[in-house]
């Protein structure tokens, strides 16, 4: 509303949305993905020896032997392994689909190398920036990786691939060698070879524990060699997944929703305010009263409309002549005031001064206004419910609190290691200033242009919605939990800050001046001009005793055009040119007087964001069906640098 600033508030409100919905992006780390191509013109793997312990605890500590010929010239090489993965396998008949969280440790390599993690997997960069590699090089590098719980309940299975289909140039004389801590009997390992027309499927049989399969072929760039195996349920002695975290996430959160829904439905305020129609301005109620009334906030500019009202009660004259708006003293203030009247009327007038330029920087009128909001508040928080009021904000904080544990947590588990309890903080104060938007434009939206209060609406909803939609793109797939945080703790949040922001903190009770304030407010919006010209006749004073009312609604403008074709006198307390839109506008400027400027500069105040700069995963396999090249854990790729 133009009382309130809303036009030159906005921008800044929608300014800060965008810049918050960049940050959540930077620290969700949303990249592109980018099509793997042929480089086998630049580079080409002559030679691959994998070592590869599998240990009883499903992890493999695999030494990699390397040897490359480089066509162009390059600083090394470099090798991917993807952090999660997702594979299919059949049990019972029937195909089912597993995410897995895949750990690297132990990584050494045999030349000078540097490691970078992210939320997509693991990047190993081997070679020196500032040389250049020969052109025959031999890379040796080692590391262990944790595969953790199959999740399979029915048995136990080495599904691997031990050339990842993530290089992006051929691979030629392959040799893996498998050794086996726990003793396993005699049996088969099933070896996939990718390759441009499909699978090439070896049985290789592994006797006394270990196993070694040699390929003196040339693997196709994006292809691999993926070994399988299975055993019986057991075989491997992993740590189970624990869901306590999430249980106890769960039940805070249904807790916390039922209190709300308790609160809702005992102590709400059920019933909405009927407005009751009103001719003129309601008795006993100044404009800056009303101003707060319809919205529950206090503006300065809801001061300037006490001007007119002054001025109609016979306190002051208005002198308006070569350009400048003086206000006239006739009498002084008295105890039909209220004592935030008096405050400023005396700060304007004190003794032996009879005019104030509304041009001039006065630093006591300054303060005077200023300090009236809390008197303003006072006088009319009886209006509201502070409990209710104070339920909906904690509620609000709730919501956002809740849902930093739910990242946190959530993330721990599943995709953003990275992403420390200060971002999940930050997230949620985000989704809290959202709320607060929301909150803002709900409880002005009588007062807010239609726009304004739509933009403010939408801005927040989709700054909650959009968070929670890239929170679950990013884990939901990655995440088994059968209580799955990414959508059912969501909604559960989202229930609530609904649910928060339905909370009635306006009291009926014997409180009629909140229903005669809505009823003139929509008595200037609805009344036709005949109807609006017949009062004027009644009452000839009725424009100037509703026009300030009308200013702190927004809604000024629509009383003006009622009146454009209506001939109405010049009030007493006027003395100036006789237009009065020409009046109105003086008056309305005084929400941006030079006063009030100097006297309420805030200080500008410096923000700073935390950028996470991760680095890109090339490559990374995701498999499927019983068994295939590609089609197991682990692998990765790599390229050249």
């Amino acid at each position: 509303m133009n009382k309130k600033g809303i036009k030159a508030k906005f921008p800044f409100i929608m300014l800060l949305s965008i810049i918050i919905i960049f940050f959540v992006l930077f620290i969700f780390n949303y990249n592109f993905s980018t099509t793997l191509e042929d480089n086998s013109n630049e580079y080409q793997i002559t030679q691959m020896t994998i070592n590869a312990e599998i240990r009883e605890d499903n992890s493999i500590k695999i030494h990699e032997t390397i040897d490359v010929n480089f066509d162009v010239l390059s600083h090394g090489i470099y090798r991917t392994m993807p952090k999660y993965q997702k594979i299919a396998y059949l049990e019972n008949g029937k195909e089912k689909h597993e995410t897995y969280e895949i750990e690297l440790t132990d990584i050494y390599c045999s030349t000078k190398y540097k490691t970078q993690v992210s939320s997509e997997g693991y990047v190993i960069q081997i070679g020196d920036p500032y040389s250049y590699a020969d052109e025959n090089m031999r890379y040796e590098l080692s590391y262990i990786i944790h595969l953790g719980d199959d999740k399979i309940t029915s048995f136990d299975q080495l599904y691997y691939n031990f050339v990842g289909d993530g290089w992006d140039t051929t691979i030629s004389n392959v040799t893996i060698n498998l050794t086996f801590e726990k003793p396993v009997e005699d049996r088969l390992v099933d070896f996939y070879i990718g390759t441009n027309n499909e699978d090439i499927v070896l049985q290789v049989p592994l006797t006394n524990s270990s196993v070694s399969f040699t390929y003196d072929g040339t693997l196709p760039a994006n292809h691999g060699i993926t070994a399988r195996t299975l055993f019986e349920e057991g075989f491997f002695v992993t740590e189970k997944q624990s869901f306590v975290v999430d249980y106890v996430l769960l039940g805070l959160t249904l807790a916390v929703l039922l209190t709300a829904l308790i609160v809702f439905f005992t102590q709400n305020h059920k019933k909405r305010i009927i407005p009751v129609v009103e001719f003129t301005a309601p008795e006993g109620i100044t404009p800056a009263d009303a101003g707060y009334i319809i919205d529950r906030a206090s503006d300065r500019g809801e001061v300037s409309a006490l001007f007119v009202y002054w001025a109609s009660k016979g306190y002051v004259n208005i002198k308006d002549t070569d350009g400048k708006t003086i206000i006239v003293k006739i009498k002084d203030a008295d105890d039909k005031m209220k004592d935030y009247e008096k405050s400023i009327f005396q700060a304007m007038f004190p003794k032996d001064v009879t005019e104030f330029d509304l041009a001039s920087e006065n630093m006591t009128v300054a303060k005077a206004i200023n300090s009236t909001k809390d008197l303003i508040k006072n006088d009319n928080e009886k209006f509201f419910s502070s409990k209710i009021n104070a339920f909906k904000n904690f509620y609000l904080v709730i919501f956002a609190l809740m849902s930093a544990l739910v990242f946190y947590f959530t993330s721990r588990q599943v995709l953003f290691v990275e992403i420390g309890i200060f971002d999940c903080i930050l997230i949620g104060l985000g989704l809290f200033l959202s709320a607060k938007m929301i909150l803002y434009a709900q409880t002005r939206k009588l007062t807010m242009g239609k726009f304004s209060h739509f933009m403010t609406w939408l801005l927040g909803l989709t700054f909650i919605i959009g968070t929670y939609v890239v929170f679950a793109y990013f884990c939901f797939n990655s995440y088994s939990n059968p209580l799955y945080n990414t959508i059912t703790l969501p909604i559960l949040l989202f229930i609530l800050v609904v649910l928060a922001l339905a909370f009635n903190d306006r009291i009926e009770g014997e409180n009629k001046e909140v229903g005669r304030i809505l009823g003139l407010r929509k008595f200037i919006l609805l009344t036709e001009k005949d109807r609006i010209e017949k009062l004027a006749q009644e009452n000839p004073e009725m424009f100037y005793d509703v026009l300030p009312f009308a200013y702190v609604f927004g809604i000024s403008g629509v009383w003006i055009e009622k009146f454009k074709d209506i001939e109405i006198p010049v009030p007493k307390w006027y003395i100036g040119a006789d237009d009065m839109l020409r009046i109105y506008i003086s008056i309305r400027l005084l929400g941006s007087l030079n006063a009030y400027n100097l006297a309420l500069n805030r200080m500008l105040g410096t923000t700073f964001g935390k950028i996470i700069t991760i680095g890109r995963v090339i490559g990374g396999s995701f498999g499927g069906g019983g068994g295939r090249s590609g089609g197991g854990l682990g692998g990765g790729g790599g390229g050249r640098w």
